[in-house]
């Protein structure tokens, strides 16, 4: 359903923020847990190795999970390069979807169906010779691929892969209706059918809901290294763009819901109404647009940042990466896990895991979430970093 946000880079397990390993209770009486509630978790990869995945996401029933990695694990991928592969949970098999007709495969993301699947990548040069082709924008569609944009290349720029400036984020609905995309600094959402490009922004695409009326992005500059981003909702019938946040303090990883009315975010913001908090470390936070109302996900009391967060169509199901260890949940270890929370019920997915955990991404309908650990003691993972998938997670 969704790609990683601004800012993608290559995994390599996340470092632990320093805190005490000592349990104390959740500080806002939240102590909502479930530690005998343990989904099946199985990996999808086999010691893909660090520095190797670049971008995760599973479509709307957890049947297809994709994703970018260097590592050859196809007869086709010759390139030694980053591709984009689908592995399929019914069958157990892993397809590739990118070509050796292109350098680098980042940025993916799947259609709820799994019939269409957006990446973005570098070009090689034509068969004629001469040099590199413009970064573009491909969409897979049942085995064909379609160049949907390319940036404006200049010819006298010796690195293709840097200039133009076409972000990794590029995202399509979850309906295959839409793509929203950032080339040459402009951020705008295409409709496939019809071929129409609206422009947004300068920002970078996160998230769509379910019909792709609500568009969730950062407004990141690239060209100034020091402003933290800001997230909004992007309304594309009305056209309205509303900040969900207006601070200069960082905020990132904006995703909705089916119906667009609630966002999952990450931030270091302290002065939200209603979800204050004074530990200096990125958040999970929800903001439900039809109140409007603002709820931390994490403890205000937590000792360990929040890297990532997702949340399901019907908005009843939250993930979440922290090495926070406050909330009263089984945490044996001291690395950044994987935190579900279900009707507001929250549970440790990776507690005894002996690395770190990130990258959490949940299909639409809530029941499979996938991540990435470097662990070799969960779902009988190998040495990783690994893809792990893990559900039913709905009792």
């Amino acid at each position: 359903m969704r790609t990683l946000t601004i800012q993608i880079v290559l995994f390599t397990i996340i470092i632990a923020f320093a805190f005490t390993a000592c349990k104390k209770d959740n500080a806002d009486g939240n102590n909502n847990i479930n530690n005998s509630f343990a989904p099946n978790i199985q990996p999808i990869t086999s010691g893909l190795q660090a520095n190797t995945l670049f971008s995760l996401d599973i479509n709307g029933d957890g049947r297809f999970v994709v994703y970018s990695t260097s590592v050859s694990l196809s007869a086709q991928d010759t390139d030694n390069l980053y591709d984009v592969y689908r592995y399929d949970r019914l069958t157990n098999t892993t397809t590739l979807i990118s070509t050796n007709l292109v350098r680098n495969a980042f940025g993916v993301s799947i259609s709820d169906d799994g019939n269409r699947i957006l990446y973005t990548a570098s070009q090689i040069a034509s068969q004629g010779g001469g040099p590199d082709r413009p970064t573009a924008i491909y969409l897979w569609e049942n085995g064909n691929i379609l160049t949907v944009t390319e940036g404006q290349q200049d010819p006298l720029f010796p690195f293709p892969f840097l200039i133009p400036a076409v972000a990794f984020t590029n995202i399509i609905s979850p309906d295959g209706r839409f793509i929203a995309a950032n080339v040459d600094l402009n951020h705008f959402i295409y409709d496939i059918a019809a071929q129409q490009s609206t422009l947004i922004s300068n920002g970078q695409p996160v998230d769509f809901s379910s019909d792709g009326r609500f568009h969730t992005w950062v407004d990141v500059d690239i060209l100034s290294p020091g402003q933290s981003p800001q997230v909004w909702r992007y309304d594309r019938i009305t056209q309205e763009n509303i900040p969900i946040t207006n601070d200069t303090r960082y905020s990132d990883e904006p995703r909705c819901s089916g119906d667009g009315s609630k966002v999952v975010f990450i931030s270091e913001l302290s002065n939200l109404i209603g979800a204050e908090d004074n530990n200096g470390l990125a958040d999970a936070f929800l903001f439900d647009a039809t109140i409007p109302k603002y709820t931390r996900i994490s403890p205000a009391s937590a000792n360990g940042p929040t890297t990532g967060v997702d949340i399901s169509a019907d908005g009843n199901v939250i993930a979440f990466a922290t090495s926070d260890n406050t909330m009263g949940l089984a945490d044996n270890n001291l690395f950044s896990d994987i935190i579900v929370q279900i009707n507001g019920q929250k549970t440790n997915l990776t507690g005894n895991a002996n690395n770190e955990s990130g990258l959490p991404r949940l299909s639409s309908d809530g029941n499979f979430l996938v991540f990435v650990s470097g662990a070799t003691n969960i779902g009988g993972g190998s040495v990783g970093p690994n893809i792990y998938i893990a559900g039913p997670l709905r009792q």
